[in-house]
């Protein structure tokens, strides 16, 4: 037994974290539905006429803000019917789905399965409600790990270096003034001492530090070490390229959250590279993670993985298929680097 393999949940644990996935995601499609519907319709007189209004409060600014939708007509006589009609039941759904969360929560204390800290998730969750957290912007720090976890129904051995006072995003398009920001736009929704910081891929609090970077960047930096020959690379770039995908955590709050970050295999892949680069505490996380998915991720990962990197394949124990299988998968295969 490695003193990095995960410790499995009891069935009471695992219930929870299933429910509680399953509650969460029904809240965040009734809160999509409600956010289409957001604001008010109302007739407004001009000028001896009257005219439907969309009015609505800025996110950003705080500002009331509205639209003419046109004159009174039977036309935006029924957008207004239709619109209060879609409104109240997408009042009554996101009501209906947020009220188990404050019981779930609760639970959660009770059971010890908060591992994601507050203000991490409370910036996921408000990067999900803006609709930018995805394929195109997502999570790759020690946070992430936490949704493995609950998906899996283990928790890993503490002291993988773990770092509640950051938030790592990753891009797959290049970093800009205009992006970050937004993103402190965003982060000041949630906490208003979040500010630009003087490194030009930052957002900062007075305890908290977002950093914004590429995946061209990521790679750069990995070519740039000179520890990696080409095998290498090509077996990292395609981790790094890799889509990511969705697991629900839960904070130390007690609320889950929906983090959107690598495929567990890419993640442990990377981190054992980062530390062969220079940065501690990457080994233990990939060596950890790594053991994740091998006794409890359905995924495993390629061989090509432990031709190119075999120390990390020993510590990890991937197994080595047998060259006479028939169903021997093709190590090109890019299922086994994403989902």
């Amino acid at each position: 037994m490695s003193r990095f393999d995960p410790m499995p949940l009891d069935d009471q644990q695992v219930r929870y974290l299933h429910g509680a996935a399953k509650a969460w995601r029904r809240f965040l499609a009734a809160q999509d539905e409600r956010s289409a519907v957001d604001g008010a319709l109302a007739w407004k007189t001009s000028k001896g006429r009257e005219y439907l209004v969309h009015s609505w409060y800025d996110s950003e600014t705080g500002t009331k803000r509205s639209r003419s939708l046109g004159p009174r007509s039977l036309k935006t006589e029924g957008e207004k019917l239709e619109f209060d009609h879609r409104r109240r039941r997408a009042d009554e759904a996101l009501a209906a789905a947020k009220a188990p969360l404050d019981r779930l929560s609760r639970v959660a204390k009770a059971l010890r399965l908060g591992r994601m800290d507050n203000t991490a998730a409370g910036i996921l969750r408000e990067l999900r409600r803006e609709r930018v957290l995805g394929p195109e912007l997502y999570a790759t720090d020690y946070s992430v790990v936490a949704g493995y976890e609950a998906q899996a129904g283990v928790f890993l051995p503490r002291g993988l270096g773990e770092e509640p006072d950051r938030l790592e995003l990753c891009m797959t398009a290049e970093v800009d003034d205009a992006l970050l920001d937004d993103l402190a736009k965003a982060c000041r929704r949630m906490d208003s001492s979040f500010r630009r910081a003087t490194d030009a891929t930052k957002v900062v609090s007075d305890r908290f530090t977002v950093t914004l970077f590429s995946r061209r960047a990521t790679l750069n930096w990995l070519r740039r070490s000179g520890e990696f020959d080409r095998d290498q690379l090509d077996v990292l770039a395609g981790a790094i390229e890799a889509r990511p995908i969705r697991t629900v955590a839960i904070a130390k709050n007690g609320m889950p959250v929906e983090i959107v970050g690598p495929d567990p295999r890419n993640f442990a892949l990377l981190h054992y590279a980062s530390k062969i680069a220079g940065i501690e505490p990457g080994q233990n996380r990939a060596f950890a993670v790594g053991r994740l998915v091998e006794k409890h991720w359905p995924d495993k990962f390629s061989p090509r993985v432990a031709e190119a990197f075999p120390e990390f394949a020993k510590n990890v124990g991937i197994a080595s298929p047998a060259a006479d299988d028939p169903d021997l998968p093709d190590p090109e295969e890019p299922r086994f680097f994403g989902p």
